[in-house]
């Protein structure tokens, strides 16, 4: 089977996205942030285009919940995120939320970056892990870069992939 396409999403303010089509920086088709609705339709636009280019199935991969915040504010706010998000991926490119893969920024850290005991590395730093493993600059985008390729190098990320394809091919339709 060819490998599918994989859109992350590093849901925030600024968030990031990119698109891979496997594990190494060069399969890396496309990268960018978003701050407004129209930031989001372009992305989604992207995808839309590289997936009938690539014939490629489509994997949607979204940080998760770190499950402790530093306030109830970062919560929501990256829950807000989220959500716009989600609206955009189940409505423009029709991808379930039940199928869409959440990785914790720890997980793909330690397993993309061998980054393991970060919890008390500055945040700017661990971004530049980031910016330095991917060559984005822009750092939202170097960790949805990050996601991206995670998906498709580490056991983990195989795995859940794999576990979110196998979701898509037995769902039903949704009715409306």
């Amino acid at each position: 089977m060819t490998d599918p396409l994989v859109f992350a999403i590093d849901p925030g303010k600024t968030a990031g996205w990119a698109i891979a089509r496997g594990p190494e920086q060069e399969d890396l088709l496309a990268h960018g942030t978003a701050t407004l609705p129209g930031h989001r339709l372009a992305a989604c636009a992207t995808v839309k285009k590289l997936r009938a280019q690539t014939r490629r199935k489509l994997v949607v991969v979204a940080e998760g919940w770190p499950g402790k915040w530093q306030s109830w504010k970062t919560a929501l706010g990256i829950g807000k995120a989220y959500g716009l998000w989600l609206d955009h991926v189940e409505i423009i490119l029709g991808v379930r939320e039940d199928h869409i893969v959440r990785v914790n920024p720890a997980r793909w850290r330690n397993d993309l970056l061998g980054a393991e005991n970060l919890k008390d590395t500055d945040p700017e730093e661990k971004k530049g892990l980031a910016v330095a493993y991917t060559g984005v600059e822009q750092t939202d985008a170097a960790e949805a870069a990050c996601m991206a390729l995670w998906a498709f190098s580490s056991e983990a990320g195989i795995a859940a992939v794999q576990e979110a394809l196998g979701k898509m091919a037995r769902a039903k339709p949704r009715r409306s």
